[in-house]
């Protein structure tokens, strides 16, 4: 038996392996209900090792971490009964699912040179939040890109590989070459949550935000509101909005899709897409209700009262900010300051320079806030995440100039990104 891939599969049941290929596509798809899929498949041949470890990656979004682990060792057990691909394919994603991200992301190289068409465990390493992603190296968006063109030639007009490299493109500085295999994705696979975030990624890049609007506002209602992404693309939609002169709008779709009360994603994905919300918001001077800074700084502070990783530190700054919760801030900083000192991952000191600038943009000390910005913007993309979120942090940097009376320097960096500048294009006027 095959998947959708053309690779063999270890089981004899038509039912696993069927169940098997259609949590795979709700997955790829960003989709929901891709966990009961594979809870079908290992319960019509509970010996299907693969089928357990997809269990465990549908599982681990979830915060289901016990249930995760169980169906990870469950898989590792019977991976002896696998083939050769399976048993790579299941260790890959047991380190993936352990935190081992490095030793995972090394196998993983190695596997497509032998299986270049294992798409499921080729895409841990894909997207802005992939094993490529927070890697650390500055250049992860180059080397996505260049994995996924030396790939291509194995894959034809595949809806779910079109959707990454033409996303990978975007991200990569050429989202006029990236937005038509975009574009191909959705017309074989509409429903495609990954080539529609990535399209959304596309229009920002081009600059073209009211196009960007319009393609949400359209897409988005055929879109589950169980699906992964459903709550960031109405944060996409929301930062369009912004730009178009729709402030109630956007700040309609916090209060009614992403506001972190609403529970509709795991912490990290709430932080991330609130913090810069609001953060983004207070820079434009875009009214808010205070009640809505302070449930985001309460949420960062029940979540991750140690801080968190790299990206997310990042995120949780910008939520004590926009809060005025200088205090917790400060604290934040310090833990931050203690990673840099301790951790070797080549994030760290980058992710220490944005935290301390967005605490001295936010006690009005702009000199410094700039001093620490400039310092961080070589290494930016080290933190992770995507253009448009990394945005924030020259959004930051822009306004701390223009705040310091150094219009000059707030246009030249504002030209240096398009779809930055078209967003701000408003404000700094």
């Amino acid at each position: 038996m095959e998947d959708r891939f053309g690779q063999s599969l270890s089981t004899r049941s038509d039912t696993a392996r069927d169940a098997y290929i259609s949590g795979i596509d709700l997955m790829l798809a960003a989709r929901p209900g891709a966990e009961p899929c594979f809870a079908e498949a290992v319960a019509a041949d509970p010996e299907f090792a693969l089928g357990h470890i997809a269990r465990a990656r549908a599982l681990q979004p979830q915060g289901r971490l016990a249930e995760m682990k169980q169906a990870c060792d469950t898989a590792c057990a019977l991976a002896s009964k696998a083939d050769d691909r399976e048993r790579s394919h299941i260790a890959i994603s047991a380190s993936f699912l352990g935190g081992d991200s490095s030793a995972a992301l090394d196998a993983l190289r190695n596997h497509m040179q032998t299986y270049p068409r294992d798409g499921f465990v080729l895409s841990l390493a894909l997207g802005v939040y992939g094993l490529l992603g927070f890697s650390g190296a500055v250049d992860h968006h180059r080397q996505q890109c260049d994995w996924l063109d030396s790939l291509a030639p194995h894959w034809g007009e595949d809806w779910w590989f079109l959707g990454y490299r033409g996303w990978a493109h975007t991200e990569n500085g050429n989202p006029s070459f990236g937005a038509p295999m975009l574009d191909a994705s959705l017309q074989l696979h509409g429903a495609n949550g990954n080539a529609a975030h990535g399209r959304a990624h596309a229009y920002y890049e081009l600059g073209s935000t009211a196009e960007g609007e319009k393609f949400l506002d359209l897409w988005l209602p055929g879109y589950e509101e169980a699906g992964s992404l459903f709550p960031h693309l109405c944060w996409h939609l929301a930062i369009f909005a912004l730009r178009n002169g729709g402030t109630e709008k956007a700040v309609e779709l916090f209060d009614r899709r992403f506001r972190p009360s609403l529970g509709k994603q795991p912490p990290f994905f709430t932080i991330v897409d609130t913090a810069a919300f609001n953060w983004r918001c207070l820079l434009r001077n875009v009214p808010r209700s205070s009640g809505d800074a302070r449930e985001v700084a309460a949420f960062a502070g029940q979540h991750f009262p140690q801080g968190a990783g790299g990206f997310a530190n990042v995120h949780i700054a910008y939520a004590y900010a926009a809060a005025g919760d200088i205090n917790s801030l400060k604290k934040h900083i310090t833990r931050v300051a203690s990673f840099a000192r301790a951790v070797v991952h080549p994030s760290a000191e980058v992710v220490h320079l944005i935290c301390k600038g967005i605490g001295s943009h936010a006690e009005g000390r702009f000199d410094e806030a700039i001093h620490d910005l400039e310092k961080a913007l070589p290494d930016l993309p080290r933190i992770g995440g995507s253009h448009a979120q990394r945005d924030g942090v020259m959004e930051t940097l822009v306004h701390a100039y223009l705040s310091a009376g150094q219009e000059q320097k707030a246009i030249g960096l504002l030209c240096t990104r398009l779809g930055l500048a078209s967003i701000w294009s408003n404000a700094a006027a």
